[in-house]
C-alpha cells in the first residue's frame, strides 16, 4: 500500500513537470500532502518539484524543498549544485533570506570568545543533525538564545560548555548558510567537479581582481593548448571536452566558432577523401557525435536527402539526451550574479553553465534526431559495412 502511494505520488510530480514542458498550467496538482517530499524524491529528480514551483513563482517552496534535499543527500554534489543554482538565480525573488535581527526559529548563530574560533550553531526542526551543529528549537540552547540580537552575550547551558560566556557575533536564516557553506567547502567536497570556481577578491568596496584574471588567464593557455593537441593529433572530442572541463556540444560549439581551429568528423586526408568521394555516398550514413553537431550548429537539418537512411548510435543519443536531462536541472540560466552573501563572504562565482542559446540548440537537435535518424546499438554500428 505504502508503495502504490509512494508511486501515485511521483506520477502526480511527473505529471506537474510535464504539464509545465506542455505550457498547461491548468493540470497542476500542487498538494504538498499528494507529491514526494524531498527525502523520497533523488537529486536526479529534483526538477519534477522545483520547475513547477518556479513556473508558479513559488521560489520559497523550491528553496525549502531544495534545502531539505541538501540536508538530506549531503553527500551528493547534485544537492549542492540544485541548491546554489536556485540562489544564485532567484536571490531577488526568495522572501527567506533577508538579515535577522534577532534569534528566532529557522535561523543560524555564530558564537563565539575571545581567543577562540567561533562555530555556527542552526535551529532546525526537520530531523536536526548533532554532526552538523543542528538543534530542535525546543532545545536548552536555542532557550538561552531566542530574543538575542548581535553583540549580546550568554551563558550557555551547563550541560554544554559548564559556565562559560559566549558573543553572539552573527545572525543569519538557516537558508544563507547553508548557501555560504556549499560556497565555503564546495571545492574541498567535490574536487573533481567543474560547477564553479572560487576566487576571493578581498574587499568587496575595492575587489582586487589579480587573482581572478591569473585564473583566467591559465585557463585560457590551457584550453588553447588542448585544442591544438586536437587538431594536429588523433584525439577524439570525447576527449578534449573532459580535458577542458566541458561537455562534448559545448566544446563542438567553440572550435566551430573559432577561425583557428576546426571540428574533425572524420580522421582523413585529401588524397582518401577524393577516393571515397568518387565511390559515392551509401545510402545508409552513419553520423557520430561531432556530425550530428556540426549538422545542428550549421543549420543543416532541413537540407539532408530524405532518401538516404540516417544511423546514430544508442550512446550517441543518450548522451545528448542526458544533456537536455542536466539542463532541466540546471534552475536558473547562466550569469554574473554575485548574491549579497556571496558578496559578504569576498567571492567572485564564475557559473559554468551552458548559455540558453546552447540549451536551445541541444533541445532542437534532439527533436531532429528522433525526426531524421534510426538509433543503433554500437556493435550493430560496427557490422554495417564501410563505404
Amino acid at each position: 500500500m505504502a508503495n502504490e502511494a509512494g508511486n501515485s505520488k511521483y506520477f502526480r510530480a511527473f505529471k506537474n513537470y510535464l504539464a509545465i514542458r506542455l505550457s498547461q498550467p491548468e493540470l497542476l496538482e500542487l498538494d504538498f500532502e499528494r507529491l514526494p517530499s524531498p527525502e523520497e524524491l533523488g537529486v536526479d529528480r529534483s526538477r519534477l518539484i522545483v520547475i513547477p514551483y518556479i513556473a508558479m513563482s513559488l521560489f520559497d517552496e523550491a528553496l525549502v524543498f531544495l534545502h531539505r534535499q541538501l540536508r538530506h543527500f549531503f553527500d551528493d554534489f547534485h544537492a549542492h549544485r540544485n541548491y546554489i543554482s536556485l540562489v544564485v538565480t532567484h536571490e531577488g525573488r526568495l522572501n527567506l533570506l533577508p538579515p535577522l535581527e534577532v534569534v528566532q526559529q529557522d535561523c543560524a548563530v555564530l558564537l563565539g570568545k575571545d581567543g577562540e574560533e567561533p562555530y555556527w550553531v542552526i535551529f532546525d526542526d526537520n530531523s536536526p543533525k548533532a554532526s552538523h551543529s543542528e538543534f530542535y528549537s525546543q532545545s536548552p540552547l536555542f532557550r538561552s538564545l531566542v530574543g538575542l540580537t548581535t553583540d549580546d552575550q550568554v551563558q550557555l547551558p551547563g550541560t554544554m560548555i559548564g559556565d562559560e560566556f559566549v558573543t553572539i557575533r552573527e545572525i543569519q536564516s538557516k537558508y544563507v548558510r547553508a548557501f555560504q557553506d556549499c560556497l565555503d567547502h564546495f571545492r574541498q567536497r567535490f574536487p573533481d567537479e567543474h560547477f564553479l570556481q572560487k576566487v576571493d577578491v578581498g574587499d568587496p568596496n575595492n575587489p582586487d581582481l589579480t587573482g581572478l584574471l591569473d585564473t583566467l588567464s591559465e585557463r585560457s593557455k590551457h584550453i588553447e593548448l588542448c585544442y591544438e593537441k586536437y587538431v594536429n593529433n588523433p584525439c577524439s572530442i570525447y576527449f578534449l571536452a573532459k580535458m577542458i572541463g566541458r561537455n562534448e556540444f559545448e566544446t563542438t560549439q567553440s572550435l566551430a566558432t573559432d577561425p583557428k581551429y576546426m571540428v574533425k568528423c572524420y580522421q582523413t586526408n585529401p588524397a582518401e577523401l577524393e577516393r571515397r568521394a568518387e565511390q559515392g555516398v551509401s545510402s545508409k550514413i552513419v553520423l557520430d557525435l561531432s556530425a550530428v553537431i556540426s549538422v545542428t550548429l550549421a543549420g543543416g537539418w532541413e537540407h539532408l536527402d530524405p532518401n538516404k537512411q540516417y544511423v546514430v548510435s544508442q550512446m550517441t543519443k543518450e548522451l545528448i539526451d542526458s544533456w537536455v536531462r542536466e539542463d532541466d536541472e540546471n534552475l536558473g540560466s547562466s550569469d554574473d550574479s554575485i548574491t549579497q552573501e556571496a558578496k559578504q563572504h569576498r567571492y567572485s562565482i564564475l557559473r559554468l553553465d551552458a548559455n540558453c542559446a546552447s540549451s536551445g540548440l541541444i533541445r532542437f537537435m534532439q527533436q531532429q534526431l528522433s525526426k531524421n535518424c534510426e538509433f543503433r546499438s554500437s556493435m550493430r554500428l560496427a557490422g554495417l559495412a564501410a563505404r
